[in-house]
């Protein structure tokens, strides 16, 4: 649905908040998660990385069960160099998680 949206209204920005919010309680988040990956093509979408405690399982820093969603996205943001990386920060607690993922990706 968003493929065809990008592709009809390329002149609409649109972003794909929460990095998704993959179901991690799904048998194979990864499935409805890699549909993300076709819109690298268009140049009006980007995903934010915000939030990873919004679809954290665990709900408990660093929330390492949303680790390969982000690292994905970054990875193929490096690759592919299509859209910009976000990250999010909501307060207090978010902005120091967000920095941490940040830093995570990063290899740091």
């Amino acid at each position: 649905m968003l493929e065809d949206m990008a592709e009809r209204f390329p002149g609409v920005k649109i972003v794909i908040d929460h990095a998704g919010k993959a179901d991690l309680k799904a048998a194979n988040c990864w499935e409805e998660f890699r549909k993300h990956f076709k819109l690298k093509r268009f140049p009006q979408v980007w995903i934010s990385n915000s939030e990873p405690y919004e679809m954290s399982e665990i709900k408990e820093y660093p929330y390492e069960d949303t680790l390969p969603f982000y690292k994905t996205i970054y990875v193929l943001n490096s690759l592919f160099e299509a859209q910009v990386i976000q990250v999010g920060i909501t307060n207090g607690k978010g902005t120091r998680v967000c920095r941490k993922i940040f830093l995570l990706l990063h290899g740091r």
